[in-house]
């Protein structure tokens, strides 16, 4: 696992409606317990942005930020940590993706959660930009 494999799957969770991410992870059956290292806790994040993407940053304003730290309690594997960050003011959604961040690193559970939990809610994520997309096309005006 590289960190770039482990950035796209945090933020597939993060994004994800929490009703989604919910029915995904009960086709898992018994998940292992875990612990809170970090309750999920709701606080605040400054959200930088650049002109263009390439000019100097600027404080663009705050959004509300949801962050929990757990610990699977797994006999193999040795300590693993799950950390969940969303955007909002839902608990139950970062501890859902740090518990889904956990198994990610389990070797056990990586290619279960990927294929069950991951792969599902990335295609659902592509179906609604695709959506939105065509819906924005649809009104284009062309001037020449």
């Amino acid at each position: 696992m590289d960190s770039a494999e482990r950035a796209n799957w945090i933020a597939v969770l993060a994004k994800a409606p929490l009703p989604l991410l919910e029915k995904q992870l009960s086709t898992l059956g018994e998940l292992p317990g875990y612990s809170f290292l970090r309750s999920p806790e709701i606080g605040l994040a400054m959200v930088r942005g650049r002109v263009e993407g390439t000019g100097q940053p600027f404080n663009l304003g705050e959004i509300t930020l949801t962050r929990c730290v757990i610990q699977l309690n797994v006999s193999s594997g040795g300590a693993i940590a799950g950390f969940g960050y969303v955007s909002g003011r839902s608990q139950r959604h970062a501890e859902l993706a740090a518990l889904c961040d956990g198994l990610m690193q389990h070797p056990g559970w990586q290619q279960i959660v990927q294929t069950q939990v991951i792969d599902p809610l990335a295609a659902a994520a592509k179906a609604t930009r695709t959506a939105a997309a065509a819906q924005v096309e649809s009104t284009r005006v062309n001037f020449f």
